[in-house]
């Protein structure tokens, strides 16, 4: 409640901000037309204005001023960047410039389908706050790649390293298997959905969490939108990054195979039943 609260409270900061800057932002925003193709390197490094709000006779106003190291220091550390240690880096991950890679279609806030040449890739950006579930994802699914796991159930396998720059340990998201016509399973435990559709997913979830667990890997954050159907229906397990979510996973069991366990159980509760055993994905947070 406390996170809730500040980050409206930021929310709200930003917006009053904005709102002495609307003729300042129309006037330098880009055209359709200037937006239509946008590499991610230039998506995170646009053009930047800089300005000081004033309170001057009882009036707010905005003034731009110049650029300065300080402030483009200030702007550098707001890019997501995460320093990869040497046992992620011997995996043999290729590298790929953010500059090379086309966003196709974004997730919120954030670049999320990216095309290389010919081909279509799921950009994860990282988060520089927390780099030890990226580490931990990389690691995992290398490993899961290492024992063809991947031919035995759908996952997505690393396709790259992405970099802002010629740095080969700094990152600022890596590429996976693009999921065509991804949808989290959570948009799917509605009792609309033919039951032998539910009942079908539900089998698989299972058997996919299973076989993590024979070869000795943790899931970790087991929920539903941890879970993707394509446009075939056939479901995909992600994300392996850690932690959990609450109304899943109890925060004693955080990373483990009974904290799994119990994801697990709920999410195929929800696919059999989905009128008695969902909830209001609201009243959830991740931890």
């Amino acid at each position: 409640d406390n996170d809730k609260a500040e980050n409206d409270s930021e929310e709200k900061l930003q917006a009053w901000i904005l709102s002495h800057l609307e003729n300042e932002i129309e006037k330098h925003a880009p055209s359709r037309s200037e937006m239509q193709t946008i590499n991610v390197h230039d998506w995170y490094h646009p053009m930047t204005h800089f300005y000081a709000i004033q309170y001057t006779d009882g009036k707010i106003t905005s003034k731009e001023i110049e650029s300065s190291p300080a402030l483009r220091f200030k702007m550098d550390n707001l890019l997501p960047k995460v320093t990869l240690p040497k046992y992620i880096l011997k995996l043999g991950i290729p590298w790929f410039q953010a500059s090379d890679l086309e966003i196709v279609e974004n997730a919120g806030a954030l670049p999320a389908i990216v095309r290389y040449k010919d081909n279509l890739y799921f950009l994860k950006v990282v988060d520089p706050a927390q780099p030890a579930p990226t580490k931990r994802e990389l690691k995992i699914m290398k490993d899961i790649e290492k024992l063809n796991l991947h031919k035995e159930m759908r996952v997505p396998q690393v396709q790259g390293l992405v970099s802002f720059t010629d740095s080969r340990t700094d990152i600022m998201g890596f590429l996976q298997t693009h999921i065509e016509g991804a949808e989290p399973l959570t948009h799917l435990l509605d009792s609309d959905v033919p039951q032998a559709k539910r009942d079908r997913w539900a089998s698989e979830s299972e058997k996919m969490v299973n076989l993590l667990h024979q070869h000795d890997f943790i899931w970790g954050d087991a929920k539903a939108d941890n879970f993707m159907v394509d446009k075939d229906e056939k479901l995909w397990i992600i994300d392996f990054g850690g932690s959990y979510t609450e109304g899943w996973v109890d925060p004693n069991l955080n990373e483990t195979i009974e904290g799994d366990d119990m994801g697990t159980r709920k999410i195929v509760n929800a696919l059999h039943d989905p009128d008695e055993n969902t909830f209001d994905l609201d009243d959830t947070t991740a931890a």
